[in-house]
């Protein structure tokens, strides 16, 4: 109810396909407004994988986005059950 989820799942391909965009570009146009939004509700922000454990790839790139957004560190994500949360 207070969590925020984000997964374009097979429609990624065809979005970027279609407008002609670089990853770069989706993570701006999807990702952070969709973080920003869950950052201004102060809605919960948890992983399904850890980012920490990327070198590259959306998951890196919202952690990263976060921690700048909000100040936080790699010690602010915290492994509760089979989920990573921002502290």
């Amino acid at each position: 109810e207070n969590s925020s989820y984000f997964e374009l799942g097979s429609d990624y391909k065809i979005i970027q396909k279609r407008y002609g965009l670089e990853d770069s570009e989706m993570f701006d146009y999807l990702n952070k407004p969709a973080l920003d939004d869950a950052i201004s509700k102060n809605k919960i922000i948890r992983f399904s994988h850890n980012p920490l454990d990327y070198e590259k790839g959306a998951i890196v790139d919202e952690w990263e986005y976060i921690k700048a957004v909000l100040g936080k560190t790699d010690e602010n994500l915290v492994k509760i059950g089979d989920y990573w949360y921002v502290r």
